[in-house]
């Protein structure tokens, strides 16, 4: 099955369709406005990947809610900061401390704040 170019040359090579290709824009200073209500949430207790899920499901709702995104604090991650996969980390704690990593360690943060507002903790 073969499509004949619309007439007038390829429509894809102009630039309105190239800027609403890119998904993504440049992070800008100033977060947009928040309804003065707020989305809390608390990390998964399973590995990164439930974690990162966790958190940009939480980053949506707060998104398309125009809330603000209140970040838990900082605590132990499992398979990062304890469980039986640390002992990798050159920088992990050792005789059986517990580092506590938050979102700022894995995401960037300024980025996000350009598209929701945020507390970070």
């Amino acid at each position: 099955f073969h499509m004949p170019a619309p007439s007038g040359g390829w429509r894809w090579r102009q630039p309105d369709v190239l800027a609403r290709m890119r998904y993504w824009r440049d992070p800008t200073s100033q977060s947009p406005p928040s309804s003065g209500k707020f989305v809390t949430f608390t990390p998964d207790c399973g590995g990164f990947n439930n974690i990162r899920m966790g958190f940009e499901f939480a980053v949506l709702v707060a998104m398309v809610t125009r809330r603000t995104l209140v970040l838990p604090e900082p605590r132990p991650w499992y398979l990062i900061d304890f469980g039986p996969f640390t002992r990798m980390r050159p920088d992990a704690p050792r005789a059986g401390g517990v580092g506590r990593s938050s979102y700022g360690d894995f995401f960037n943060l300024t980025s996000l704040a350009s598209i929701v507002p945020l507390i970070d903790q």
